[in-house]
């Protein structure tokens, strides 16, 4: 199997705290969903669920306030069955979006 194949790659942790990263570009936005588990380490970032999507032709020509904004809301939406009823930490490098 290869990691494209999989869903999701980390066994979730109920007591973990749970990290939305969203991100645009000219093309498509993409989105990570993961938690931050303690390690030997430090803390580990493991991978929950990523997710991403083409943008239309019209949607390719939004500015990028509208492309990063569009890139939280299609992550939250489609990892909704994970977040809903959770406290999570929504990640995006837009500084106009905070």
């Amino acid at each position: 199997m290869r990691h494209t194949d999989c869903d999701a790659f980390a066994e979730m942790g109920l007591n973990l705290d749970w990290v939305l990263r969203v991100d645009a570009s000219d093309k498509a936005v993409g989105a990570v969903l993961y938690q931050e588990r303690p390690s030997d380490f430090g803390v580990v970032d493991e991978p929950i669920g990523f997710a991403s999507q083409k943008f239309s032709n019209i949607a390719s020509r939004w500015d990028a306030f509208k492309k990063e904004a569009y890139a939280a809301y299609y992550g939250v939406s489609h990892f909704a069955y994970y977040l809903r009823d959770k406290p999570f930490l929504l990640e995006t490098d837009h500084r106009n979006l905070l």
